[in-house]
């Protein structure tokens, strides 16, 4: 989180290890009111203001941190017939869990419209102007990892992957 500090928080940094301190960061899920803790002491905080820090490793612990601070707004209803659980983040991917109510819209319907799905999400992330949102897209891209959205069925589990690969994520941040 403190990866090459600018000046400002290097400064700040700095004076918490000179006064034998630590700092605590508490999160809190606007909706939910669930809350991300994070503690780092004096000790740790010596350690990042010292240590080169691997870039990969850098950016695979910000979008861990993305990944738990943005499931603090889940679950969220994305239509009427989809309800966004979680997100979980994998090797490959970071996989959006989306609950489908079969009574309103058929699984087969998704896999059927699998293209038309995965444009729509395409160009809703592709029109996201907000910094968190791109931030999040460059992430993936820094992890190389895909983004999926998993829609599985209430009544039935079957599921079906909307998969929005990395060269895909390359490409919305060229609109920019």
């Amino acid at each position: 989180m403190f990866q090459n500090p600018n000046k400002e928080v290097k400064s700040l940094l700095d004076l918490v290890v000179k006064c034998k301190a630590g700092l605590q960061m508490i999160y809190i899920g606007k909706d939910s009111g669930e809350q991300v803790v994070c503690e780092l002491t004096t000790d740790e905080i010596k350690e990042i203001l010292n240590k080169d820090v691997d870039t990969t490793e850098s950016d695979l612990a910000k979008l861990e941190t993305q990944v738990q601070m943005a499931n603090l707004q889940f679950p969220i209803q994305a239509s009427e017939d989809v309800l966004i659980e979680k997100i979980e983040l994998s090797d490959e991917a970071v996989i959006y869990i989306c609950r489908v109510d079969e009574d309103l819209c058929d699984m087969n319907q998704i896999k059927a419209n699998a293209a038309e799905v995965k444009q729509g999400i395409i160009e809703t992330l592709g029109n996201q102007t907000d910094l968190a949102t791109q931030l999040f897209i460059k992430s993936c891209v820094n992890c190389d990892r895909n983004i999926v959205y998993r829609y599985i069925g209430k009544q039935s589990e079957a599921q079906h992957d909307v998969v929005i690969t990395v060269p895909e994520l390359k490409d919305m941040l060229k609109k920019e």
